[in-house]
């Protein structure tokens, strides 16, 4: 016992402190969990300079700065499920918000490619990971994330990978994501070429009889002199190699 409470105390208080119920408690309603509560948060932020976004202790929030708040209140709040408060949110933070987005927006077109545009650079596939079944299947989403984050063709439906048009914007910008694609696209000299001739490295995931295809490993060995390890036989003892 220290200071006059006791270890069973303690962690009684602790873990009141930390459930669910007490910190619904601690921010005002109407910007929590009421219906109104999206329109009100809105206002309120749309009212607050930029700068002082994420910063400065809010009054009506009880005190809490924006981000404490948005980090902090139940995942069951109205909130997560506002296309306009989320997107609002977007243009204002520089920090992962993957874990905020509700289920209704992770199937909104509009919604998920500004949230991909939005996502942080460590982020490497952006958010094509959270989107829905149905858009990581449509053609149109996965073009416009492939433009900022060609890694996410790791996370789109396997099917993309069959569109021409698609494989080379993946590899293009993502060469070594050859080595997920399905062995049809790793067959593909047109395409294996375009990965090789951005990084070499990419040709240890092409097919077997690409290879021992002159042109392809020209192409490898000109970005990595060392690629030629995985070249055929045969051209590994070419001496013009």
């Amino acid at each position: 016992e220290r200071f006059g409470v006791s270890y069973k105390m303690a962690l009684k208080l602790l873990s009141q402190l930390r459930s669910p119920e007490l910190q619904k408690e601690q921010f005002p309603k109407e910007f929590c969990d009421s219906p109104d509560a999206p329109s009100n948060f809105l206002a309120l932020l749309r009212k607050t300079p930029l700068e002082e976004r994420f910063s400065k202790h809010i009054e009506e929030l009880g005190g809490s700065t924006f981000r404490k708040f948005i980090l902090d209140i139940p995942k069951s709040s109205p909130l997560f499920s506002s296309k306009e408060v989320m997107l609002e949110v977007l243009s204002t933070v520089d920090w992962n918000i993957s874990h905020l987005i509700g289920d209704k927006l992770k199937t909104d077109y509009e919604f998920m490619v500004a949230a991909d545009k939005a996502v942080p650079g460590h982020v490497e596939s952006g958010y094509m990971r959270l989107a829905s079944d149905a858009l990581r299947s449509d053609r149109n989403f996965v073009l416009e994330v492939l433009k900022a984050h060609p890694n996410g063709i790791k996370d789109a439906a396997p099917e993309m990978w069959l569109d021409g048009e698609i494989a080379m914007a993946a590899l293009t910008g993502a060469p070594r994501a050859l080595e997920f694609a399905p062995d049809s696209v790793k067959a593909d000299k047109q395409l294996v070429l375009a990965a090789v001739k951005k990084d070499g490295i990419a040709v240890r995931y092409a097919a077997e009889n690409l290879r021992g295809d002159r042109e392809v490993m020209l192409a490898a060995i000109k970005q990595q002199a060392f690629m030629l390890e995985y070249a055929s036989a045969d051209l590994r003892n070419d001496v013009e190699l």
